[in-house]
């Protein structure tokens, strides 16, 4: 399954295909998220935090951030949270996917290979997911959630933001790498 997986975006990653993905991104990170907070803090009649943002919080913590929330700005908070936020994931998974397989077919023809490492970013997709759904879990039983799982939620959040800055990191080192052998095979 997952060499069928790997050879579709092998076959797919183009230029075409990360200017889609870009494009979806864009739209996603450019305006249905900023517009997804600016409802929070309207319905709060204040700025309140995103609980997806942080990067770990204690049960008092998300307590506290979402005591901050009216009850509309909780309700819409569990909508969004369960209904855009189930496809930005998505959207940026996909590009990263294309970017990471670029990388990596571009390294593929110096004989840098890395089986697989270009299907990094799938697995920040289902990490990204189980935050959500206990996010919304907080927002739904708020003020009266369990510790645990505030603490399952914040795992989740962290655990995302580490595979984010993980996949930051191969992105980074495949492109110094790629243009270091680009760069040396011209001189």
């Amino acid at each position: 399954m997952i060499e069928k997986i790997s050879d579709f975006f092998w076959r797919i990653a183009n230029w075409k295909t990360f200017l889609l993905g870009l494009i979806v991104y864009l739209i996603f990170g450019g305006y249905v998220m900023p517009h997804g907070a600016k409802t929070f803090n309207d319905l709060s009649g204040k700025k309140v935090e995103v609980m997806d943002l942080q990067f770990f919080y204690t049960p008092e913590k998300a307590r506290e951030i979402i005591s901050q929330y009216s009850d509309a700005a909780r309700n819409f908070a569990i909508q969004f949270g369960l209904m855009a936020d189930t496809v930005y994931p998505v959207a940026y998974t996909f590009l990263f996917l294309i970017i990471t397989t670029l990388i990596f077919k571009g390294l593929a023809k110096y004989n840098i290979t890395y089986k697989y490492l270009h299907l990094f970013p799938l697995i920040i997709l289902p990490v990204d997911y189980f935050e959500n759904i206990c996010v919304a879990t907080l927002f739904k039983t708020y003020p009266n959630f369990s510790n645990a799982l505030a603490y399952m939620a914040t795992f989740f959040t962290t655990l995302k933001w580490c595979l984010v800055l993980l996949l930051l990191l191969i992105v980074v080192t495949g492109l110094i790498t790629l243009a270091v052998k680009q760069f040396s095979k011209t001189n």
